[in-house]
């Protein structure tokens, strides 16, 4: 960094550019030199520092002193995003070799692949800032003038908890939310949460479920911008007159991407669920009671020592959500907050949750595209239709008719895991061992297992993204190592978790056309697969927009079009039907029943699971076992 720096300061004060342009000289190289060793200084300091004392030590030290936290978060913030941004850089590196990019290549190569990292990237970071803001102010960071810490001495709650006894936690009536131009979002005629009610809100992506939880959570005008007419009451006062952090100790709102609820701040579960109220001012012993009690409701307590960054998708919702229940709110907000755990887990959290609502009076809005299986757990119904929330469930009874999916596949290995061994460091324990199997041709195998078991890992490496600690992966007979980044994605088509990582063009159209370009194919043949796959997943009136633009769902349904125009042998789905409402499942599953190739899959639906796949893998505690087999072999 320091090299470019001075070589950049010795063209502009030595005067060459100057001479070049014909201008006098802009300074002195010696007042430059001085600059730059200034600068040298501090890097090197800052360096020395880092190296010294763990970044852990330093961020704790400063949540802990005396500092004004608002203070001590803008002295720690270059530590914690420096460790965002590792974590999303990963992610991006991965997908984009996925889809063919050179990371490691020759210099014009990797010169290409820094565009295709940085902007979503940037993008990403950009459009994380309201959602992230949002959750510290959930997490009550600057609430309180003195702010508890769990590594201090011990010391009584300064918190003082507003009287909130018969009241009625949500009231909303003729309400409506407008986007600025004053076009409709959302039309609320009437909204009644009561005390210890769960409230169970359905509606398709983009419907206006997200709109109306975090407006219930106080989050307009600030992190939300749009106009309302109409007001709606939260335990008797305006929802309008307060704002996300002074209602954060009574509302917590849990937010669909749970990677955005982690504060960045701590370095373990644990911890992570104590930053609320230890924002709070609440006192140590009261904080240590409600954080153990969340992690238990949450399902997690065997993971209180596990760094945050480390979670998988479904950890991560879990710990979003023991994070919030350690607020001891008396009324939670759940906006999809099930989509990535699995589903023999979710009737115990709920059970939890009722559990909680009848001692405490706690309240719950949970959000969701279905109504299974949450319906049994919940007390009152909503649903939104035509931008317009009504009462009771939806009343479309149509049903989609399910594709036939083929029986019978081929006897030919496409891919082969041969004892493959995989652990994070040196001293880190193994995530599996010695795991041998194989995908054949056509054949359509879903790997399942319990949150955090390694699937995802697994299949990272079943794309030649992750190297094994011990053991090879065969693509027809050849060792995956050996190939390039472009040439296994002529051969494997990935569908990551979080799509958002695989794109980085600024249309819908061009991020669907990038794999087939460089191919060798016509730009007519491009233009007409492109064309079919947008109207196949209903996308081709967004083909001008911004992927990041376009609900979750259609974001989803992006990625599945990017790898649908390719013509792989192999494809790799990391749960596939994620953030799909039941029309976009029924255009995914219509397109994977015609596929042709292998597939090997990783889902939580087990009714999807047992309709779409030939056999199963399970995933649990580091061994690999076979599930359900197929009809039989072609």
């Amino acid at each position: 960094m320091m090299m470019p720096l001075a070589f950049g300061m010795w063209l502009v004060h030595g005067g060459l550019i100057a001479s070049v342009l014909g201008r006098e000289g802009t300074g002195d190289i010696r007042t430059a030199f001085g600059t730059w060793f200034r600068i040298l200084s501090i890097v090197t300091s800052s360096q020395a520092l880092f190296a010294a004392i763990p970044p852990k030590a330093i961020t704790e030290s400063l949540f802990g002193s005396s500092f004004p936290v608002r203070f001590s978060y803008l002295l720690a913030s270059p530590i914690l995003i420096a460790e965002r941004i590792k974590s999303r850089v990963k992610k991006i590196t991965e997908a984009q070799m996925a889809r063919g990019v050179n990371i490691n290549g020759n210099i014009a190569e990797r010169i290409k692949a820094l565009t295709a990292t940085l902007l979503p990237l940037i993008l990403g970071l950009l459009s994380d800032i309201p959602a992230a803001s949002m959750a510290l102010d959930m997490k009550g960071l600057g609430f309180a003038k003195v702010r508890t810490s769990l590594k201090g001495k011990a010391s009584p709650s300064t918190f003082v908890p507003k009287d909130l006894s018969g009241k009625t936690p949500v009231e909303a009536k003729n309400l409506k939310l407008l986007a600025n131009d004053g076009t409709l979002l959302l039309s609320v005629p009437k909204l009644t949460v009561q005390k210890g009610g769960i409230a169970l809100i359905a509606g398709e992506s983009g419907s206006g479920k997200s709109i109306v939880s975090m407006f219930l959570a106080g989050a307009v005008p600030e992190h939300l911008n749009i106009k309302t007419d109409g007001d709606a009451k939260l335990f008797g006062e305006s929802i309008l007159s307060s704002d996300t952090l002074h209602i954060s100790p009574y509302v917590q709102y849990v937010q669909q991407n749970a990677y955005l609820s982690v504060s960045g701040c701590t370095f373990s579960i644990f911890d992570e669920c104590a930053f609320g109220p230890e924002n709070l001012g609440a006192g140590i012993s009261e904080t240590f009671e409600n954080v153990h009690s969340s992690l238990i409701a949450a399902g997690i307590e065997n993971l209180k020592d596990k760094e945050p960054h480390l979670l998988s998708g479904g950890e991560s919702q879990k710990c979003a959500l023991s994070c919030a229940l350690a607020m001891n709110p008396k009324l939670l907000i759940l906006d999809e907050a099930f989509g990535k755990i699995h589903s023999s887990d979710i009737p115990k959290i709920m059970q939890n949750l009722k559990e909680r609502c009848n001692k405490y009076g706690m309240s719950v809005i949970i959000t969701a595209q279905e109504n299974e299986p949450l319906k049994k757990y919940c007390t009152n119904f909503y649903h939104i239709k035509n931008k317009e929330l009504a009462s009771g469930l939806s009343d479309d009874r149509s049903s989609a008719i399910m594709p036939l999916y083929r029986s019978f596949y081929g006897k030919t290995e496409i891919l082969s895991l041969r004892d493959i061994s995989f652990k994070w460091t040196e001293e880190s324990p193994f995530l599996f061992r010695s795991i041998n199997t194989s995908i054949k041709d056509k054949e359509r195998v879903v790997l399942v297992g319990p949150n955090g078991a390694g699937k995802s890992t697994l299949m990272r490496i079943a794309a030649g993204l992750l190297t094994p600690y011990e053991g090879e992966v065969l693509l027809h007979g050849i060792k995956l190592s050996v190939l390039k980044p472009k040439d296994r994605a002529l051969k494997i088509s990935f569908l990551f978790q979080d799509s958002e990582c695989q794109m980085f063009h600024p249309t819908v159209y061009q991020e669907t056309a990038f794999v087939l370009q460089g191919r060798g194919i016509s730009e007519k043949e491009i233009q007409k697969r492109v064309q079919e796959a947008l109207e196949e997943f209903g996308l081709w009136e967004y083909r001008d927009t911004h992927p990041l633009d376009i609900p979750s769902s259609e974001r989803r349904m992006t990625a599945l079009a990017s790898i649908a125009v390719a013509d792989p042998e192999l494809l790799l789905l990391d749960e596939p039907t994620r953030d799909l409402d039941s029309k976009r499942r029924t255009m995914f599953e219509n397109w994977l029943s015609q596929r042709q190739c292998a597939v090997l899959a990783i889902s939580h639906d087990e009714a999807f699971s047992a309709r779409a796949f030939h056999s199963c893998r399970h995933l649990d505690n580091g061994v690999l076992r076979c599930g359900f087999e197929a009809k039989g072999v072609a």
